[in-house]
């Protein structure tokens, strides 16, 4: 298995490397262990934690999202295949 504890010298792109990362993200896209659900209520609370803050126009629920874990399924990496099998 991958190192899933990696130096973090080598900023956020070391840590999208992981395979910690990249299970992460396909748990999400594929509601494995109700992931998806989970996160759903995390945004559902945020968004009810600061429905009548004037400063807060607007969330982003993903920066950056990822293909999904290509440790997995290498050929997730290639252009247009994450998009078709989570999309």
């Amino acid at each position: 298995m991958p190192n899933t504890c990696p130096n973090l010298i080598g900023g956020w792109s070391t840590i999208y490397a992981t395979y910690t990362v990249a299970e992460s993200f396909e748990m999400l896209y594929t509601n494995k262990s109700n992931f998806t659900e989970r996160w759903v209520n995390y945004w559902r609370k945020v968004a009810t934690t600061f429905k009548d803050n004037p400063y807060v126009i607007g969330y982003e629920l993903i920066n950056e999202p990822f293909a999904g874990n290509f440790y997995k399924d290498p050929l997730i990496m290639w252009p247009g295949v994450a998009e078709r099998k989570y999309l």
